[in-house]
């Protein structure tokens, strides 16, 4: 078991996405035991909660669906929900930031968390 997470976004019916996803964490053997129905997986990888500095620290990759999608080319992401269970966590910064993806430089996904349960 390990602390993972995966982001993920839900299809119409002629498979369209929002630009609107959801970080799902857990402590899973496998990426795919977060995976919920009618969601499409935009990658993922491991986290752990630094309360001393209050970071949400997001770095690595999916063995299942590869590294997380969040470098604006594929896709630009306006919202990246979190379950309201996070919520006492509100404050907290959430940064990715892993050497082999995107030059190594952090991504600051703060701007983009918003607090909501499916």
């Amino acid at each position: 078991m390990a602390f993972k997470f995966i982001i993920v976004a839900p299809r119409d019916s002629f498979n369209h996405f929002e630009p609107e996803g959801r970080l799902r964490f857990g402590n899973v053997c496998y990426h795919k035991d977060l995976l919920g129905t009618g969601n499409y997986v935009f990658g993922g990888g491991d986290f752990m909660i630094d309360d001393e500095t209050m970071t949400v620290r997001l770095s690595g990759n999916s063995g299942d669906f590869g590294y997380p999608q969040l470098d604006g080319e594929k896709w630009d992401w306006k919202k990246l929900y979190v379950d309201e269970e996070w919520s006492e966590d509100e404050g907290y910064k959430f940064i990715y930031k892993d050497p082999s993806y995107n030059n190594g430089k952090e991504i600051d996904l703060t701007p983009l968390i918003e607090y909501k349960d499916e």
